[in-house]
Formats: structure tokens, sequence, C-alpha cells
């Protein structure tokens, strides 16, 4: 568990590392609704994406927006609203020493490769 948290930690510090090369195909709508199913329901426990919108998530994956609100909005939240963590900053902090990352801008600043690298630690 050391070893695979030490990974982690090295690849989120930004060290050098070795990239895998994430294969993956912005015209597969399937795959990114299924990438935004998993976001909402694993990581959005934690982390924001506070820069984006439900509505242009949907919008832009194609998710018809009442099935979207359905589906992918848990704490009755507008679609037209940021997408926010339930868990409150403060509180995040106390439990994790650090509130966890917004993720919003993460694959422009990062890069896919890196994204995928990391969730592979």
């Amino acid at each position: 568990v050391v070893c695979l948290l030490t990974s982690g930690l090295a690849l989120a510090a930004g060290g050098e590392v070795h990239l895998e090369k994430a294969n993956y195909d912005l015209t597969d709508k399937v795959s990114l609704q299924n990438g935004a199913k998993m976001f909402n329901n694993y990581c959005l426990g934690c982390h924001n994406m506070q820069y984006q919108r439900y509505q242009r998530s949907f919008e832009d994956l194609g998710i018809p927006l009442d099935l979207g609100k359905e589906l992918l909005q848990f704490t009755g939240e507008k679609v037209s609203d940021h997408i926010k963590s339930a868990i409150p900053a403060e509180s995040a902090a106390k439990w994790f020493g650090a509130p966890p990352p917004d993720l919003t801008l993460v694959a422009r600043v990062r890069g896919a490769d890196w994204i995928y690298t990391y969730l592979k630690e």
C-alpha cells in the first residue's frame, strides 16, 4: 500500500515519470459518457469541477438534460449549477490534510497521458 501511495504522490507532485500513452477518441460519445458517469459516481464525492456546469457537460457529451439530471446529479443541484462536491472544503482539509484539488482543468494542464498514468498507478 505504501508503494502505491508513494508512486501516486510522486505523480501528483509532478516529478519526472514515464507517461503511458492514453488511447482515447474524443468522438466516442459512449466512452465519454461512461467517463462522466465514473467521475460523478466516484470522483465527485471529494473533487470539484467548479469551473464546469452540468448543462455544458451534458450538452458536450450528447446527454439529454433530463436524463443527465436524473442519473448524474445527486444532491438536488440545478442543471445550470457548477459541478461541486458535496463535501465542505473545511471538512475535506481536516480529513485529508488538504482539500482535494479541483479537477476542471487537469486534462488541459497535465494532459490525457498524465491522467491515464496517474489513474493506473
